[in-house]
């Protein structure tokens, strides 16, 4: 993805991109290459991170017809905060590897 799209940009050379939110391979290479982008959400707008103790797919509101007991809510937090983890590490790792 990277090398692609350092190809695309030095055949087209736009001032900047516009870049699905968690288009996460795009994103990343993007900012590895330091260029411009702006991203959006495809989704509603609950998907917008807004706080520190806020995650992607953790809702901040459910439903009227979903009841997630505390246990399964505790679980979902869980798996929302390893996934950011996981994703910040594998981020740190590219930008490691591959940015200017």
């Amino acid at each position: 993805m990277l090398r692609d799209l350092a190809a695309r940009h030095d055949e087209l050379r736009p001032d900047w991109y516009v870049v699905d939110q968690i288009d996460y391979a795009t994103t990343l290479a993007l900012h590895a290459l330091d260029l411009q982008l702006v991203s959006y959400i495809t989704g509603h707008p609950t998907c917008l991170v807004a706080r520190d103790d806020q995650f992607f797919g953790l809702p901040q509101a459910w439903p009227a017809a979903v009841h997630p007991s505390p246990s399964e809510l505790a679980l979902l937090s869980s798996e929302v905060r390893l996934t950011d983890l996981a994703h910040t590490a594998a981020f740190s790792r590219f930008f490691r590897d591959f940015a200017p």
